[in-house]
């Protein structure tokens, strides 16, 4: 068993110091390191294994550790649209990155919907045409479209913004609720102001204002848009062009409180039972909503229908 043991510990210290040089995978062709900061580069080879790292005629030269490991820091660099080669040599083998630039690299987070391919591409549009519009000079549209006034018509709310708007999926607008005197909100039926018809017939809409209604609230005073920790909305700008990649904010136009938000109790038990009692109150809410949803089907259904 001891003979067993020795042999596979030899193997492993072999294993060690015959190991190809590695670069953590982080690193890659077509990268972007960042500008104007020293660069931290790391990553794996054999024990007391040589390593050099060779990039924009800088070379930083190390060893493997006891675990593998390897680390250099090239100096800082300006900014290069340069494609150069990134080179990190072994004693046996080396690893080579191609059309490396130098430049700003941006780290976004987010929401779990992040995680569909369609949102990362829509959010690197837009987060690069924030990064070109304030940092380096372009004249592109970045800020999202904002609700910046708000009026009473009868039963509706009219909704104004201060750019043009669309929907990305063509579809009405959806994402909006409204609240009469009573503060309870319900979904609400939103679609944008007809203004006329175009040379071809076809409906002309003003797409800076949307009126949003519903029959369970006669009195709207307040409304808002993709509030909810999952929200849904489809309003999307673009500022110029066909194009419209800008996902409209959530806004609401009301400015009553939220006395559980953030909630401060004196204990936590009193906290727990001042949740329990929100989340009672909000499922008595929706059973309500959906009494008067029921009723207002029902009455539709009763009406004669016209001959």
């Amino acid at each position: 068993m001891k003979s067993l043991v020795k042999f596979a510990l030899v193997l492993l210290f072999l294993a060690a110091t015959q190991a190809e040089v590695r670069v953590h995978h982080i690193f890659g062709s077509n990268m972007v390191l960042q500008r104007d900061k020293p660069v931290r580069v790391w990553g794996y080879a054999g024990v007391d294994e040589p390593v050099s790292v060779e990039f924009a005629g800088q070379r930083r030269s190390t060893t493997g550790g006891d675990d593998g490991r390897w680390v250099v820091k090239l100096s800082s660099m300006p900014a290069s649209a340069e494609p150069r080669t990134f080179t990190v040599k072994g004693r046996t083998n080396t690893v080579v990155c191609e059309q490396v630039l130098v430049g700003d690299v941006w780290i976004l987070g987010g929401q779990s919907n992040m995680e569909f391919s369609l949102d990362k591409i829509e959010l690197g549009e837009r987060i690069a045409r924030w990064a070109l519009t304030t940092q380096h000079g372009f004249k592109l549209p970045w800020e999202p479209a904002l609700c910046v006034g708000v009026e009473t018509n009868g039963n509706r709310l009219v909704l104004t913004f201060n750019q043009g708007l669309a929907t990305h999926d063509d579809r009405p607008p959806e994402g909006f609720a409204i609240a009469g005197p009573d503060r309870h909100f319900y979904p609400a039926k939103a679609e944008f102001i007809l203004i006329g018809k175009d040379d071809r017939g076809q409906n002309r809409y003003d797409q800076k204002k949307i009126q949003v209604a519903s029959d369970l609230v006669p009195e709207p005073v307040a409304a808002r848009y993709a509030w909810a920790r999952n929200p849904l909305g489809n309003l999307v700008s673009g500022g110029h062009g066909p194009k419209y990649i800008l996902p409209a904010p959530a806004f609401r136009t009301d400015h009553w409180d939220w006395p559980d938000a953030p909630f401060v109790a004196a204990n936590a038990a009193e906290a727990s039972r001042l949740n329990r009692q929100n989340r009672q109150q909000a499922a008595e809410w929706a059973r309500q909503r959906q009494r008067a949803e029921a009723e207002l089907i029902l009455k539709a259904e009763k009406k004669p229908n016209p001959k």
